[in-house]
């Protein structure tokens, strides 16, 4: 198939036409409809919902990115549809000036699904829970989120200007692609990230001729806080090689740690357990491994309480 054919197929699946054929197809009496923005959200809206409290039955369908859901459901409040009835919509923020939040839609107060991931308390929790450790632990345990709290920092300090750029780009309507996560990032180390670029030319000299509407958005863009401002997909690929990472220094520790257990140890708990070196790659950090340790939403909450 040539690119043209290959990118007139993506653009047909993504019209809003589409996904509301799947919606009547997939609507049950009775119970409330989720529609998610793809295939990627499930995990982490289930958790969301299942913390929430909410109760009730639904049923869920996923669509073809942001665009084709807010679209779907414009179309269907203008006409003011049946279809609408007992329909929620859950989009990301991403760089949108713009959020809802009324009866049948909702969007994410930070960038995208993954950002929740960098919580301090989501990589305790993957570590604690895949090495096996409690509070005999706590030095490895210490350490280990000492060394993550100083690659956090470093990443989101390193990322931030671009991430500036990325989201002007939006506002000033400049037809920029994203960089992959190859072309943006040179390493991720235990305590540090190094990026390639820190700046996009043609972002940068669009910069140097704003106006004054446009400076009070760059002003304003500036201060947001990194959840908001920093792409979702950057941060799961942070979170995602730090802990590809850092398993190669807690497996260098372990023997040292049961051999220090043992000497510790009592004749009574002399028998205890031994820690054990553990083996992980990527396909072990998917967004349904790493978002159990995710906080709540307090915008989700306030949302899913509305729904009768």
């Amino acid at each position: 198939m040539d690119d043209l054919r290959f990118n007139m197929m993506m653009d047909a699946i993504k019209k809003p036409c589409v996904l509301r054929l799947k919606l009547i197809k997939n609507k049950k009496a009775g119970k409330a409809l989720f529609v998610f923005e793809g295939d990627d959200d499930y995990d982490f809206y289930h958790h969301a919902i299942t913390i929430s409290g909410f109760d009730k039955e639904y049923t869920h369908i996923n669509g073809a990115g942001k665009n084709q859901s807010i679209s779907l459901y414009e179309e269907l409040y203008k006409e003011n549809s049946d279809n609408l009835k007992n329909t929620y919509f859950f989009v990301d923020q991403d760089y949108s000036t713009f959020c809802y939040s009324n009866k049948n839609i909702v969007t994410l107060p930070f960038y995208a699904i993954e950002n929740p991931l960098s919580d301090d308390r989501v990589i305790k929790h993957f570590i604690i829970s895949t090495f096996k450790l409690d509070e005999r632990h706590s030095k490895i345990i210490n350490s280990v989120m000492g060394f993550y709290s100083k690659a956090k920092a470093s990443f989101y300090s390193e990322i931030k200007n671009i991430s500036i750029q990325l989201y002007m780009s939006r506002i000033l309507g400049l037809a920029i692609e994203f960089p992959s996560n190859h072309e943006l990032f040179e390493k991720i180390e235990k305590e540090k990230v190094t990026l390639k670029i820190n700046e996009i030319p043609a972002i940068t000299d669009r910069l140097k001729k704003i106006t004054k509407d446009e400076e009070n958005y760059y002003k304003v863009i500036s201060t947001l806080d990194n959840d908001k401002l920093t792409r979702g997909k950057y941060v799961y690929y942070f979170v995602s090689e730090w802990l590809i990472r850092i398993k190669k220094y807690i497996n260098s520790r372990i023997d040292s740690i049961n051999n220090e257990s043992a000497l510790n140890s009592t004749s009574s708990v002399v028998n205890e357990k031994k820690l054990s070196k553990q083996q992980y790659d990527h396909t072990d950090l998917s967004i349904a491994r790493l978002v159990p340790a995710c906080m709540k939403v307090k915008e989700l909450d306030a949302f899913l309480k509305r729904i009768n």
